[in-house]
């Protein structure tokens, strides 16, 4: 099974999703931690989404999914988690 196959299952799975967008959370600066203290955990979208709605914790599978993987776009056996703004 290659790291993208993994990473795929991952996604998959209620349970090893949350933990991975959990684990990413915790090491955020904590101005950024704080946007999240009462996050929703949306999981047919796979991110959890912060208290004002504005921002996100997204998991893909690498950080840029629609690229093939490359030294810049590495691809792990559990993917990325990115920042993302969801409204200006």
């Amino acid at each position: 099974m290659t790291n993208e196959q993994k990473a795929i299952e991952v996604g998959k799975d209620r349970k090893r999703l949350l933990k991975q967008l959990k684990e990413t959370k915790a090491v955020l600066d904590r101005a950024y931690a704080l946007l999240f203290s009462k996050n929703t955990y949306d999981f047919e979208n796979q991110r959890l989404v912060s208290d004002s709605g504005r921002f996100a914790l997204q998991w893909r599978v690498r950080h840029k999914p629609d690229q093939p993987e490359s030294y810049e776009n590495q691809q792990t056996n559990v993917g990325t988690v990115v920042l993302v703004q969801l409204t200006p």
